[in-house]
């Protein structure tokens, strides 16, 4: 049996639980602080989550949007582009929004969603968009939107079992434990 890529965290961050699956009106109409791709840890480095930080509101307090795939960067599409990938990958064709490789660092998506707010977070089984500003960050079932694995050039594929709407989860702090 092939393994998840979805992968499994603790069920709270600083004593306050982890919400699982997060209604999308909890989501809807925030503003973005920050985002990251290292969020998550084992204790001594991570599982490089996407997430977002997203503004308190006058029902919930500032929290982290959190997808749980191992590298969530590398398998991301924002309005056609790669979020990251490896740098044997970078081409004139498709160089990604986000690098933070030795001697090849840039931020173009940040700009995209820092201060703006969550107008969409559609999730289905196998794909997922969600819109922020001008941004629209997906996920499809088509393994050509994104980069291959690096190393062994297989494309990046969910495993059969796998199911995005369990993916999300929203937490405290960014470094829910694995």
């Amino acid at each position: 049996m092939e393994r998840s890529k979805i992968i499994g965290v603790a069920k709270q961050v600083d004593g306050q639980p982890v919400i699982f699956s997060p209604p999308k009106e909890r989501v809807l109409g925030r503003r973005v602080l920050e985002w990251s791709g290292h969020c998550g840890t084992y204790g001594q480095g991570g599982p490089g989550f996407f997430g977002l930080r997203l503004a308190a509101t006058g029902v919930y307090p500032e929290e982290w949007l959190m997808l749980r795939l191992w590298g969530a960067d590398d398998w991301l599409n924002i309005n056609g582009r790669w979020l990251s990938a490896n740098p044997k990958q970078y081409n004139d064709t498709n160089q990604p929004l986000y690098s933070n490789f030795h001697g090849a660092s840039w931020d173009v998506f940040g700009p995209l969603v820092v201060g703006k707010k969550v107008s969409k977070f559609d999730v289905h089984e196998r794909a997922f968009c969600v819109e922020i500003g001008d941004a629209k960050i997906g996920l499809t079932e088509d393994p050509a939107s994104r980069p291959t694995y690096a190393g062994s050039k297989e494309p990046r594929v969910l495993s059969p079992g796998d199911d995005l709407r369990k993916a999300w989860i929203i937490a405290v702090k960014p470094w829910v434990r694995i």
